[in-house]
């Protein structure tokens, strides 16, 4: 009757492939002449498939019958092949999003060139970003970085690229750290994109590497690390990732103006590829 519902088992030997993720499908009659059909499982899960597919239902109903329901389980396997082909879609998104920072990522690279050393125009410019850098208390440490979290400003280039091309920026500043080189760094932020098919496993990877290196800038500088700094980089990460990234960035870049032996012992890794203690 019109309105009522009414569940069918797929037919032996019917839209098999439909089967894999739904052995229960749904037909509500519409109308006297027509049927809506409704996957249940993971073909009816929100992101799936766009929703409710109206198909013409055969004179008599389903009843069972093969012949009468082909054009149901026709549409039942096409949805099932449509869902195979939105997770295919994904992964090629992500591959063309990779592809894509590659080659800007080339473009940064050829542009900028390798870092060079004593850039700092001045004695006065370069007096003002020692003394910003080592702002050593009575105990000998650094109780920030040089420029504050929120001070991505105070180069607009760095925080421009920063905010636009996050990986590319934190791949500069692990070369200029002497962490990795630019390229390894590089494939490192692919991995964290490959992440991104796994719901939040890439930004998890990206806040654990962003930690991680964050604290290793610290030691470099040596500005306190460990205990509590760990959640406060965690959080950096997690709330303010490009304002982190511009913060790191900005040490450095300043580190290799004035010739810091941060910057010496990173100069050194580069042109050598072997770590300096």
């Amino acid at each position: 009757a019109p309105g009522s519902l009414a569940r069918r088992r797929l037919p032996k030997g019917v839209g098999r492939r439909a089967a894999t993720a739904c052995r229960w499908y749904t037909v509500a009659h519409a109308t006297a002449s027509a049927s809506s059909v409704v996957p249940c499982g993971k073909l009816a899960q929100p992101g799936w498939i766009l929703g409710e597919v109206s198909v013409a239902a055969p004179s008599g109903g389903c009843g069972g019958h093969r012949s009468g329901c082909s054009t149901a389980w026709t549409r039942i396997v096409l949805l099932f092949k449509l869902d195979c082909w939105a997770g295919t879609s994904a992964i090629g998104s992500v591959l063309l999003v990779i592809g894509l920072f590659v080659i800007a990522a080339l473009i940064y690279y050829y542009v900028k060139g390798e870092p060079e050393l004593g850039t700092a125009s001045g004695t006065k410019m370069r007096d003002v970003i020692e003394a910003r850098i080592d702002n050593k208390n009575d105990a000998g440490t650094s109780p920030h970085f040089a420029h504050g979290l929120f001070g991505c400003f105070d180069n607009m280039g760095i925080c421009l690229l920063s905010f636009c091309c996050t990986g590319i920026r934190w791949a500069d500043t692990a070369r200029l750290a002497g962490w990795l080189t630019f390229w390894v760094a590089i494939a490192v932020m692919c991995i964290v994109e490959l992440g991104s098919l796994f719901g939040f496993l890439g930004f998890v990877i990206f806040i654990s590497v962003g930690t991680y290196f964050r604290q290793q800038a610290r030691e470099d500088f040596g500005i306190r690390s460990g205990g509590i700094t760990v959640a406060e980089d965690c959080l950096s990460y997690t709330c303010c990732p490009c304002c982190a990234v511009a913060q790191e960035a900005q040490q450095y870049e300043d580190a290799w103006a004035v010739e810091h032996d941060v910057a010496r012992r990173a100069d050194v890794f580069i042109r050598t590829g072997a770590p300096v203690a």
